[in-house]
C-alpha cells in the first residue's frame, strides 16, 4: 500500500479547489469525513484498481463515502449551495 499514497504535493494542489472541510453542526450529528481522507480513497482505488466496496477500512474512509462525495459537491454547487457561491 506504500506505493499507493497520495503524494502530499497533489493534495496542496486539489485541496484549493474543495470547500473547507465542515464542523458539526450546533444541532450535533456525525461529523463529515476529512476531505484528505476522501482524496486518499480516490487516489487509492485509481491507482490499485480496486472496487470501491474493496477500500480497506485503515484508509479512514469507506469506499462508498469516498465514491458519492464529489456527487454531493456536485449537487451543493448546482443548488446554490455554499461550494455555488464561493465561486462567483
Amino acid at each position: 500500500m506504500a506505493e499507493c499514497r497520495m503524494p502530499e504535493e497533489f493534495y496542496e494542489v486539489a485541496s484549493r479547489h474543495l470547500p473547507p472541510d465542515e464542523p458539526v453542526g450546533r444541532q450535533g450529528g456525525r461529523p463529515r469525513i476529512k476531505n484528505r481522507a476522501v482524496l486518499k480513497v480516490i487516489w487509492y482505488v485509481l491507482t490499485t484498481g480496486c472496487r470501491w466496496h474493496d477500500v480497506p477500512p485503515e484508509m479512514g474512509c469507506s469506499g462508498e463515502t469516498a465514491r458519492t462525495r464529489p456527487n454531493t459537491a456536485a449537487h451543493r454547487e448546482s443548488s446554490g449551495g455554499e461550494l455555488g457561491r464561493r465561486g462567483r
